[in-house]
């Protein structure tokens, strides 16, 4: 028999409790009073055995969780990977190699950099940094702001760069940019080129503006 101690009406009695209740009690150190001393320490391998195999459990879990991570950093590269040719898809047939060890290493990191670690590395690439080599900025793209993406886009539209395609970069921009773009067509600032991976990405207004633009030209 197990039995709790409690007070009734000012008195302090005894009360029977379950072997269940005197578990949990007995885990949160609680004086019980037991009738036979093996009954006690029945209870106290029980407990034990008990909170052995809930640390068994818990260790089982996080192996699980571990071999996710494991399972999922390796993925990451690919995962990257199908995004980026997913995008560039949409714009037609663009050879881009993101296969290279290099690339592959640089896609696993992209997702962990943070916003002003991204923004200094598009500043490297804006301004020709040889020290990154032949880092492909394809794999970048998903993950820059919107405006070092515009950057981007304008230096390679301008001739400035050949070291990428600006129609590649066209998924990411914003239509503020690409308004920007067909301003400097109709002013003379860039020439006219082959841009209609960038039509899907205008707003309706600057197509018209840019179609009345070519218009204009061929009746010239």
């Amino acid at each position: 028999m197990i039995m709790k101690k409690v007070t009734i009406d000012g008195k302090e009695v005894y009360e029977v409790i379950s072997k269940e209740e005197a578990k949990e009690r007995m885990k949160k150190n609680e004086k019980l009073v037991f009738t036979d001393e093996d009954e006690e320490d029945e209870l106290e391998d029980e407990i034990d055995e008990e909170e052995e195999k809930e640390e068994e459990e818990d260790e089982d879990e996080d192996d699980e969780d571990e071999e996710k991570n494991k399972t999922s950093t390796f993925n990451y590269s690919d995962k990257i990977n199908k995004v980026i040719n997913d995008a560039f898809n949409s714009i037609g047939n663009i050879n881009v190699n993101i296969r290279s060890k290099k690339s592959n290493s640089l896609a696993s990191l992209v997702p962990f950099m943070s916003k002003e670690d991204l923004h200094e590395l598009t500043e490297k690439i804006l301004n020709d940094d040889q020290s990154l080599g032949d880092v492909n900025i394809y794999c970048l793209l998903p993950f820059l702001s919107r405006s070092d993406c515009d950057l981007l886009l304008m230096k390679a539209i301008r001739g400035e760069t050949t070291n990428y395609k600006f129609t590649a970069i066209a998924p990411f921009v914003s239509k503020e940019c690409l308004s920007v773009v067909v301003d400097e067509i109709i002013s003379g600032k860039i020439p006219y080129k082959n841009i209609d991976g960038l039509y899907p990405f205008m707003n309706s207004k600057d197509v018209k503006r840019l179609f009345n633009y070519i218009i204009s030209k061929r009746e010239e």
